[in-house]
């Protein structure tokens, strides 16, 4: 854990430029730290990136930015060979922790870098699915009723859970990412 003291100050610029320091001494921490690590099976593993985005808002640090999209393609090179994504989503997951990476990690890459053309086709791949836009994947949502079939889909199918379609809060995450792509 990366604790720092808070140093008050009543000047904003004073504050600011301490924030930012601050905030930059855990984005280099965070990649001296995690640069050569793997991808692991978390399926949330870059949404502890995702405070980052005002840093590099403010700054333009090329650096953090390089280790977001090396880590965006370690996940995914990873979650493809362990063949728990195909067509840039899970073959199986549930609507909240599922689009978790999308949303989360991928949306702040996005609105960082929006010409990324890698993290649109990760975004775009994932989007695909949620309104059954592609054809080899079975339906997650039914159109005429205008609910998802389950909170549990991926490109392999979807758990059908009778008596439980109806729409949750979690499913206006796949609306986000299909919004992001």
């Amino acid at each position: 854990m990366h604790t720092i003291p808070i140093e008050l100050s009543a000047n904003l610029d004073e504050a600011r430029t301490r924030f930012l320091r601050d905030l930059g001494a855990w984005v280099d921490e965070s990649i001296a730290r995690y640069a050569d690590a793997p991808a692991t099976d978390v399926h949330d593993q870059g949404t502890f990136t995702t405070g980052w985005e005002p840093y590099l808002r403010a700054t333009g640090d090329a650096r953090a930015l390089a280790f977001l999209t090396t880590l965006r393609d370690k996940i995914r090179d990873h979650f493809v060979a362990a063949g728990r994504w195909r067509h840039g989503y899970w073959t199986m997951h549930e609507a909240h922790h599922g689009t978790e990476h999308y949303e989360l990690f991928l949306g702040a890459l996005a609105r960082l870098a929006p010409d990324d053309a890698a993290t649109v086709a990760q975004l775009t791949d994932a989007a695909e699915h949620f309104g059954n836009w592609v054809a080899d994947v079975p339906p997650w949502f039914d159109w005429d009723r205008g609910l998802y079939h389950s909170s549990f889909f991926g490109t392999d199918g979807v758990r059908l859970e009778p008596g439980l379609e109806v729409n949750i809060p979690d499913h206006l995450r796949c609306v986000n990412i299909a919004l992001l792509a």
